[in-house]
């Protein structure tokens, strides 16, 4: 695609899948440390998996950032390694030359595992579970009507978007308010990618 046809707010999809290397590093432990047998996988699993999110501006950022704390200041330059583009939503890393769009939301829709380039076996599976490292959970925004032109704004980390629903129905039942008035956000400054732009296929989708 090319910069012309990335338009802010519409849904693009495309396929994630990292060097095995790059992959293991940011996801599993090499193990051999706190009571963990050694790795045997690190370093060989592969991952294909579809995504989609929005293409976002610099703007659409600020404005989800002060919603996730409203003493937010956006700096002055808090792109420092990529330059500007004709295009809002995409920008030209300085490291690697590549034009990237940022992304909002993302989602993933399939996933799947390789082993040294074969599908992971159901015994391989349960070793990369066993020997991923924990990431933090993300944060959510909840918002409540509580009626009498008063709104009740929460910040509260939960695993999955579904958990932080779940935990909402409880949520309810305490402030006697109706599961529609409640509102569950998932915050985009918590959850930003770049795409390079050659990964985004001609088909998009709309909201």
């Amino acid at each position: 695609m090319n910069l012309s046809e990335i338009v802010p707010s519409r849904i693009y999809s495309w396929v994630y899948n990292p060097d095995a290397q790059k992959w293991s590093e940011n996801n599993l432990k090499k193990g051999g440390r706190q009571g963990l047998p050694q790795n045997e996988l690190y370093g060989r699993v592969t991952v294909r998996s579809v995504k989609s999110g929005q293409a976002a501006t610099i703007d659409m950022y600020v404005r989800r950032a002060v919603k996730l704390n409203p003493s937010y200041v956006p700096q002055g330059d808090y792109t420092p390694r990529m330059e500007a583009t004709e295009n809002p939503c995409v920008f030209r890393s300085l490291s690697s030359g590549d034009y990237q769009v940022m992304i909002m939301e993302p989602k993933t829709h399939k996933v799947e595992y390789f082993v040294d380039g074969k599908p992971a076996s159901p015994e391989e599976l349960a070793t990369i579970e066993m020997f991923r490292k924990a990431k933090q959970e993300p944060w959510f925004i909840i918002t409540a009507d509580l009626g009498n032109g008063l709104t009740q704004v929460n910040r509260m980390q939960f695993k999955s978007l579904a958990a932080a629903k779940e935990a909402m129905k409880k949520y309810e039942n305490i402030l006697d308010i109706h599961p529609e008035k409640v509102k569950v956000e998932f915050p985009y400054a918590a959850n930003l990618v770049n795409v390079n732009i050659d990964e985004l296929p001609e088909t998009v989708f709309e909201d």
